[in-house]
């Protein structure tokens, strides 16, 4: 057992659109930033709602209780 750390690309998106209206910066700018500032081994993946679906199949739990 381990630990899986992913970002959603659409809510990276969603905050670099956020990020780059609010200092008028260059869209491609902020996301490659942002991107460059993931921590080493998150993996940016589509969206949350479609690897949480393929990691349950796979035997992961999201959330143990």
């Amino acid at each position: 057992p381990g630990t899986i750390f992913w970002q959603c690309n659409n809510a990276l998106n969603a905050i670099a659109h956020e990020f780059a209206g609010a200092t008028n910066t260059p869209l491609d700018t902020v996301r490659t930033e942002l991107v460059s500032g993931l921590l080493p081994g998150v993996h940016l993946v589509p969206a949350h709602t479609m690897l949480l679906g393929l990691a349950q199949e796979h035997g992961c739990t999201y959330e143990r209780l």
